[in-house]
């Protein structure tokens, strides 16, 4: 019968794994199931850490490293970086509210989902390391993008850092009304598009990404996959292979988006990185630019009290 894995991956990535998925990539001696994990309600946050029915899944990198570092975490991550993407876009604000560029952001009250999300994390690297505006120059509004919450929900508050919870409106309302003057999320409010006063505080994402890339060459790695303990323990010979396989799946996508596969928004962004990347525009593994992205992560997720000691990633990818 072979090694069984049941291997999930979020929707939004299923065209790097499609290889797998069609049998065009093989894994030798494996009896592999696929599980498509629908955003939303943090599936990689909660689901794929709680959730025992499957044995190799796309991980959040944030939540990974904090339970890494408490050693508790059920999954050894192998370096296959299924999702990435510049945070740019992340930023709302509302025109004319006094927020023009990143500098203004000092003093705000700026809006967030989870804290620990992954993206979030991003952000305020970016903010940080390329713009020079740090999490404790912030007046962080805790809440649900589009849901009301009573405020009751338990958090811990890192140190240094002011932060309430958002209690009797969503944060895309509080961006409306005026009660914050800026919201980071990676999924756009539903103001966005509907009231022409809350726009990007980039005009032009992509556009100030490519910019930033050029003093800040770092290409944010949000989701990782991994497998669980137990199994990389009983087969220490399927990390690699699962590696090779899901790096060969990733050239083939790569493949199909140099001949002009995808949307036109993906094809910007690829087109973009081509530019920026030529020898590799996805890379995966722990090259040199590869282990400085995970380091800053790493050392980011540890000043902003994430993580509950600095890792490295020697200590959080299976590297045989």
């Amino acid at each position: 019968m072979g090694i069984l894995l049941k291997i999930a991956t979020s929707d939004h990535q299923k065209e790097r794994v499609e290889g797998l998925i069609d049998g065009t990539v093989s894994l030798s001696g494996c009896q592999a199931s696929f599980i498509n994990l629908i955003p939303g309600e943090n599936v990689l946050l909660k689901r794929a850490f709680e959730d025992s029915e499957f044995n190799v899944s796309e991980l959040s990198l944030s939540k990974y490293v904090a339970l890494r570092a408490e050693g508790i975490c059920p999954y050894t991550a192998i370096p296959v970086f299924i999702a990435r993407s510049f945070r740019h876009g992340d930023i709302f604000v509302r025109a004319g509210g006094g927020i023009s560029t990143p500098g203004d952001l000092r003093g705000s009250r700026v809006g967030t989902g989870d804290y620990i999300h992954t993206a979030h994390v991003w952000v305020r690297v970016l903010l940080q390391r390329e713009y020079g505006v740090r999490p404790e120059e912030i007046r962080w509004v805790v809440g649900h993008r589009e849901r009301i919450c009573d405020g009751s929900e338990h958090f811990t508050e890192p140190h240094g850092v002011t932060m309430e919870r958002a209690a009797g409106k969503s944060l895309s309302t509080m961006l409306q009304d005026g009660d914050i003057d800026a919201l980071i999320s990676p999924i756009p409010p539903s103001c966005f598009g509907v009231d022409p006063k809350i726009v990007r505080l980039f005009e032009d994402p992509l556009l100030e990404a490519e910019r930033s890339f050029q003093g800040f060459p770092v290409f944010p790695i949000l989701h990782t996959m991994a497998l669980r303990n137990e199994l990389a323990e009983r087969h220490p010979h399927l990390p690699a292979m699962l590696t090779d396989a899901f790096t060969a799946c990733k050239e083939r996508w790569v493949q199909r988006m140099r001949h002009g596969g995808g949307s036109l928004e993906a094809q910007r962004e690829f087109a973009c990185l081509q530019r920026l990347m030529p020898n590799d525009p996805y890379p995966y593994g722990l090259g040199p630019d590869q282990r400085h992205a995970i380091s800053i992560f790493l050392e980011t997720h540890f000043e902003q009290g994430l993580s509950a000691r600095r890792m490295y990633p020697e200590e959080i990818f299976h590297t045989d």
